[in-house]
């Protein structure tokens, strides 16, 4: 009985929040994408052409566990690009 009010009540929740979103749209408060497809299609400017080797310059573990980590690339090349700066995951 508790699992069935839980999920009417994050049902209603999200049908709310999908009424709220209609209705901003309808009224022009929201931009909508017309044609996603065409632009999932196009692929992106690639920052350099090929491949290119990376080392990793650090290594940041980010809990108390150590499961999870960041690690930090830079070219082996030495060449530090503004278009791979800007990129994030």
């Amino acid at each position: 009985m508790q699992l069935a009010i839980y999920l009417g009540i994050g049902f209603w929740r999200h049908w709310f929040d999908y009424q709220t979103l209609r209705s901003r749209v309808a009224q022009g408060e929201l931009a909508v994408a017309s044609d996603l497809s065409a632009q999932a299609d196009t692929p992106g400017v690639a920052a350099w052409p090929g491949w290119r080797a990376f080392r990793v310059s650090r290594k940041i573990i980010e809990n108390s566990v150590g499961d999870i980590c960041s690690f930090y690339l830079t070219p082996q090349d030495g060449h530090t690009d503004l278009a791979l700066e800007k990129r994030t995951p």
